[in-house]
This record gives C-alpha cells, structure tokens and sequence, in this order.
C-alpha cells in the first residue's frame, strides 16, 4: 500500500535523501520518495501499522509530520 504524508521543513534535495535514507531503513518499507518542493514524503509499505515507524523516523531526523 502506498501512503503519502505531509513534512514540514524540507528544503532541498539533501533533505529527501536524509528522510529518504532514514524511511528505507525500516523493515517492510518497500519504497520511498521525498519531495521538498510538494513538502511530501510518498512511502510503499508492506503493512499499514508501520506508519507510526515511519512519522518517527521522519521526526527524529528534525523534521515536522502533519
């Protein structure tokens, strides 16, 4: 399943690889895309309970979840 989050904070192209890198760490992520010019961070996941895994990620990397 595909779920798309809003991120506040996001600048630039080092921003979508930090999230992205940290994202693609997580066990059943099967894929993810940041985009800071749409302020969203598109992920593939294999199951929807991962998404808390996926807003904590995001957060500890200093970056805000809507």
């Amino acid at each position: 399943m595909e779920k798309t989050i809003k991120v506040k904070g996001m600048h630039c192209k080092s921003c979508e690889m930090l999230i992205g890198d940290s994202v693609s760490e997580i066990r059943g992520v099967e894929g993810v895309k940041a985009d800071h010019k749409k302020g969203v961070v598109s992920v593939r996941l294999k199951d929807d309970g991962l998404m808390g895994k996926v807003r904590a990620a995001i957060e500890k990397e200093g970056y805000g979840v809507e």
